[in-house]
């Protein structure tokens, strides 16, 4: 879809939602009118050389067009072979049913962050939801706006549940579809309100 919205290039991390951890591999795209513009500003490195000549070891670099040319050294195989076995899943899973529950469980911590937790009179207006309400504009997680950042992410660490904390005041909440139920939505609103209310 990336070509046909007119993206010149795009990159994104593979880390997180695709499953590959830390150091996980990344992705690159260019759009097809760039396939053939070397002279972008970039680094180059031998896994970018056109592959029939790239062992030739003449020293004359051939770029390979499109994203491969951006390439820098050939991709670590162990990362290769995880990403592969996550890419399965999504695949089996499909995208569309992925998003779908993704909008669902997203919703649903929406739902009990704004309808349960700000309207008890002892949490009201401690937490706002910055990440954008309307669905089209967000992914699968929520940022969430408190003078208690800190302390609630340092208190679900110690309950072994991982939020991702950005300095000064927010916290970030991921539902990720593959693997998270309603019901582990459900413990993390209530783990929020007692570490609030510690």
């Amino acid at each position: 879809e990336l070509h046909n919205c007119g993206v010149d290039m795009g990159c994104w991390c593979g880390y997180k939602y695709m499953n590959g951890g830390p150091g996980g591999i990344a992705g690159f795209f260019v759009h097809e009118k760039h396939a053939e513009c070397f002279d972008y500003p970039r680094l180059n490195g031998w896994w970018g050389h056109e592959a029939k000549t790239r062992f030739n070891m003449d020293n004359k670099l051939v770029q390979q067009k499109g994203a491969p040319g951006f390439a820098l050294s050939n991709p670590p195989m162990l990362e290769l072979a995880c990403m592969a076995a996550s890419l399965d899943i999504f695949q089996r899973a499909g995208m569309a049913e992925i998003r779908n529950k993704s909008i669902l469980l997203t919703g649903y911590l929406e739902y009990l962050l704004i309808e349960k937790l700000d309207k008890d009179d002892r949490f009201k207006g401690v937490i706002e939801i910055i990440t954008p309400r309307d669905v089209k504009q967000r992914g699968t997680q929520l940022s969430l706006k408190t003078i208690h950042a800190k302390a609630v992410n340092n208190k679900l660490k110690l309950r072994g549940i991982a939020v991702d904390y950005r300095h000064p005041n927010v916290f970030r909440a991921a539902q990720v579809p593959l693997y998270t139920r309603f019901v582990d939505v459900l413990e993390f609103y209530h783990a929020v309100r007692e570490v609030i209310n510690e």
